[in-house]
Order: structure tokens, then sequence, then C-alpha cells
């Protein structure tokens, strides 16, 4: 039976941790309203492990737990912006460097 990597069981983690935070923030009354459950429902997915069993399945899964606030860009489309962003400001560069003219001078 395969077992979590040690990354798989980080994100695991950091995803379970993520869940827990959210569950305080909005409180076990609100999301068990929510959800159409009891209180204590909620409080046993906690006690239970159930959370922390769907963490890892979401992680073997190849799944994370983030905030709606936060975006997920393809890592590829990140380096094609990054390099054309350097390209950008290296030709802005040799744009603003000024040129001397000795021609006076002789």
């Amino acid at each position: 039976m395969p077992q979590l990597s040690t990354d798989q069981l980080e994100i695991a983690r950091k995803s379970h941790s993520q869940i827990l935070s959210g569950l305080a923030s909005v409180g076990q009354v609100n999301v068990a309203r929510a959800l159409e459950l009891s209180e204590s429902a909620v409080s046993k997915l906690k006690s239970e492990g159930d959370l922390e069993r769907l963490s890892q399945l979401l992680s073997f899964l190849g799944l994370k737990v983030v905030p709606t606030k936060y975006r997920c860009e393809d890592p590829e489309y990140l380096a094609a912006m990054e390099m054309l962003a350097h390209r950008y400001m290296e030709s802005r560069q040799h744009k603003a460097r000024p040129t001397l003219d000795f021609g006076d001078l002789e």
C-alpha cells in the first residue's frame, strides 16, 4: 500500500492547519449551521481525526487547502512572465543610458 511522501505529508499538515484555522475564525456553531449538522458532529470531525485524514486524502490527490483570496498560477506561466519582465527591464536600461558625444573636443 503506497504511503504519503514527506512532501505530501507536509502539504497535508498545512492543509489541516488551514482547515482548523478556518474553523476557529468562523466558529464551529456557524459551520454546523451552514452544513446542517449538530455542533457535536463538527466537533467529532476535529477530534476523531477525520479532518486530518481528509487533508491527507487531498494531498495524495495532488490538492491542497488555501484561502480563497489566493491565486494559483502554473509555474511555467510564471516563469514565462518573469522572463518577459526581465527582458523588458533590460531593454529599458539600455535605452535609458545616456550616450556621450565627444565630437566638439577635437
